[in-house]
Order: C-alpha cells, then structure tokens, then sequence
C-alpha cells in the first residue's frame, strides 16, 4: 500500500480524500469474493439477516468473527495489514500528522498535538501521548436503507472507506456524501426523517464519493463533518458492501 497518492479532494470544514486502487488488485478480488461469503457464515441467525437492513461484521462479535477470519486467508492477510505498523504509520505520516488543524476546538486542538502513539497498554504516561486503536467491519446496507447525515463520536477522527460495487448492478451513487453545514454537532445526533430534510435544505453537499472498486474514501472528524448515504434505490436484491476502518482517541 506504501506509494498509494492520496488524492485531496476537500480541505474545509474537513478534509476529504480518495486513494485509488488501494490494494493489490488481485488481492482486492480474492478479498471481495470473501465478503460475499460472509452472510453463509453462521456468525449471524438467517432471521436476523433477512429482517435487518443494515448489520456488520466485525471483531466486536467476538471469537466467532475470529475464528471464522482465521479459516479465511485472504480475511486473515487483511486482519494483519489492517493492524501492521506499516498501515498505522502511512495514515500517521500522510494524515494524522496533520489533524489538528481542522480542529475548532482549542483543547481537542492540544490532544491532537500530541504524539501519537499505537495501542499503547494502560500506563499513567499515557497522558502524554494520543493513544490510538484501530477498529474495522465488514458492512452491507440492503437496497431502500440509508445512513442518516450525523457527524461521528469524538473519539473517531479519521474513518477509511473502502467500496465493494456491485457488477451487476449500476450503484455508483451509493457512495458517502458529504456536507458543509454552520450547525455544530458534538454527541452523534443522525438527522433522521424530516429533520434531515431540513437539514440539506440549509447546508450545502460538499462532494459524493463515487461508489466504485477498490476505492478507498477517507475523512478527519470534527464538530461539523457531516455525511450520510442517501436512501439506496438500485434493485431489490442489492446490497451495499463496504468495509469500514476507523481510528479512535482511547484517550
């Protein structure tokens, strides 16, 4: 991954950017004949699956998703590059490096100054260091879904998103959107039905992320960098495939 151009695509009130063909192509391939798998796993109750518009798969579901990642190589080789020192430290070098000044906050702006360390064990001196963690899902979203416009939890600041587009279907709409809005947000609130139509009405769509292969979509966190996925409307049977990376504050 070492190389890759990150394409600046935004720089206020957030920064915005894109890297294509993030992976090996091959790799990509083989990674998104896994994901397909996923479903017939058994990691979740086909009732669950067949009722729930939206669900991930990720190490929260504990043992199971790991063991069922371990029996997968190409799974397993993804686990271990999402969590390498290589992969911390591109993302620390091109970016984290630089994340504070989309900080409006002045003392959230004084913990980003800090250096940044990676999933430090629990020690007093911690207070002197941002500790880091890296967490990752597999997320699929069915067709009439959405993700209502909210800005994430503090203590995500940097989320990576990479797409798994649909060859039979046209879903390069299906991206992430992004918005420029003067209203604050600072605990997470989703502007859900109305609300959300308010608030496009009063906020302006800063860029919509095309929704293709192998394309990674990244954007820091701060109190104003709404996005959301519009309502999905492609077939009936489609469902929206991504994997998500977040990397989060411990501290």
């Amino acid at each position: 991954m070492l190389g890759k151009k990150i394409n600046i695509i935004n720089k206020e009130p957030f920064l915005i950017f894109g890297i294509e063909n993030f992976l090996d192509n091959t790799f990509y391939n083989k990674l998104e004949d896994s994901f397909n798998k996923i479903k017939s796993s058994g990691l979740m109750e086909l009732k669950t699956l067949k009722k729930s518009k939206k669900f991930t798969f990720s190490r929260e579901m504990g043992q199971n998703f790991l063991d069922f990642i371990r029996q997968d190589e190409t799974m397993n080789s993804f686990d271990e590059f999402i969590y390498s020192k290589e992969f911390f430290e591109f993302f620390k070098d091109n970016i984290l490096s630089k994340i504070y000044q989309y900080q409006d906050n002045f003392f959230r702006k004084l913990k980003y100054l800090r250096k940044i360390k990676y999933d430090l064990p629990e020690s007093p001196l911690n207070i002197f260091y941002s500790n880091v963690r890296i967490t990752y899902s597999y997320t699929v979203m069915k067709n009439s879904s959405y993700l209502a416009p909210h800005v994430d939890s503090q203590r995500k600041f940097l989320s990576l998103l990479l797409y798994f587009p649909d060859k039979n279907y046209d879903d390069i709409l299906c991206g992430t959107t992004f918005w420029k809005s003067d209203q604050r947000n600072i605990t997470n609130v989703h502007q859900y039905e109305k609300d959300s139509e308010l608030f496009k009405k009063n906020a302006d769509k800063i860029h919509q992320s095309p929704f293709k292969k192998n394309y990674l979509c990244g954007f820091t966190r701060n109190d104003f960098s709404w996005h959301n996925v519009e309502k999905i409307k492609v077939d009936e049977k489609y469902e929206r495939k991504a994997i998500t990376i977040n990397f989060m504050y411990l501290n």
